[in-house]
């Protein structure tokens, strides 16, 4: 394998990592999620709605052409 050294390093790093998050949290119940508040824009906003439409906007226009060509 040509990165061989950084693989490892990489997995060393998230191992750490993990270990640093489970002793912070030892008090917290493991049966719990913990979920963090996330706060949006205006923006976050249109782009979520923008980022919908290029999504699902392309099968509702299929589907639609179909319905329309089924029924004609």
């Amino acid at each position: 394998m040509f990165f061989k050294n950084k693989v490892d390093r990489a997995f060393k790093w998230l191992e750490d990592k993990n270990r640093a998050m489970d002793g912070s949290r030892k008090d917290l119940n493991a049966d719990i999620d913990v979920e963090e508040d996330i706060n949006f824009e205006k923006k976050d906003y249109l782009a979520i709605i923008i980022s919908a439409f290029l999504v699902f906007g392309p099968i509702f226009i299929v589907l639609l052409v179909i319905a329309l060509w089924a029924f004609l």
